[in-house]
């Protein structure tokens, strides 16, 4: 507990040290230590649980090293992180440049024999890659609440978009039996794309014409919907 304290406390005084960022999480700033809450309810995907944030630079522009790392436990693992490119394992780079923001997210994956209420804890550290040192940190614990989803999961398909956030082109791979469409909608269900797919493959799909924000895309067959993920365009 003591060495948990002091960790806090060096988190606290590194965020004093550099003013000019500031880190939020839907539409409200964290502190540095903090623990977000966030469940996961499916397992044995590529990404079961996600957690996207927003980088805010008030400063210089400023390159960071975002690093996740599990604190307690070794059943969940981080699966991928986003900053200026999504990177398999835990960790990537995001620069902001002066006086703007940037979207980050994080996926972690749950193994599907993990004991629903199961929860692990893991440290989100932005690390200025100038200076080596590292300015802000904060907490993100999943718990695993099981397929409460499995539901509207009514057609067999596995689809995955990268990079995402996404910029530019977005990369979907899918798997599906037989023919269907990939379907984008906005966050009120709204469809803004729909293309044929079949089988298995990797489509590439420009979103430079679609406004900032959160996406749904998924895979449909016949009249069946299947999970709807999420595709953050930035």
């Amino acid at each position: 507990m003591k060495k948990l304290l002091f960790f806090i406390g060096l988190i606290g005084i590194a965020s004093i040290m550099n003013a000019q960022l500031s880190v939020s999480y839907n539409n409200a700033t964290l502190t540095a230590g903090q623990n977000v809450p966030i469940d996961a309810n499916k397992c044995g995907t590529t990404e079961d649980a996600e957690f996207v944030f927003t980088l805010n630079n008030a400063g210089d522009t400023t390159k960071w090293d975002i690093v996740v790392t599990a604190e307690n436990g070794n059943t969940f693992s981080v699966a991928s992180v986003c900053g200026n490119i999504c990177n398999t394992g835990n960790h990537s780079v995001a620069t902001v440049p002066a006086g703007e923001s940037k979207v980050v997210s994080a996926h972690f994956s749950v193994p599907c024999e993990t004991a629903v209420g199961t929860a692990e804890t893991f440290v989100v550290s932005l690390v200025n890659k100038t200076t080596s040192n590292e300015d802000f940190a904060f907490n993100v614990t999943i718990t695993y609440k099981g397929n409460s989803i499995t539901d509207v999961q009514t057609i067999d398909n596995t689809v995955f978009a990268y990079p995402n956030p996404a910029t530019d082109n977005v990369y979907v791979s899918y798997s599906i039996k037989g023919c269907g469409q990939l379907v984008v909608t906005d966050i009120t269900g709204r469809q803004i794309l729909e293309q044929p797919v079949n089988n298995d493959g990797i489509i590439s799909i420009n979103v430079e014409r679609f406004h900032k924000g959160v996406y749904l895309y998924g895979i449909r067959t016949g009249n069946s919907l299947g999970e709807m993920k999420k595709l953050v365009v930035k």
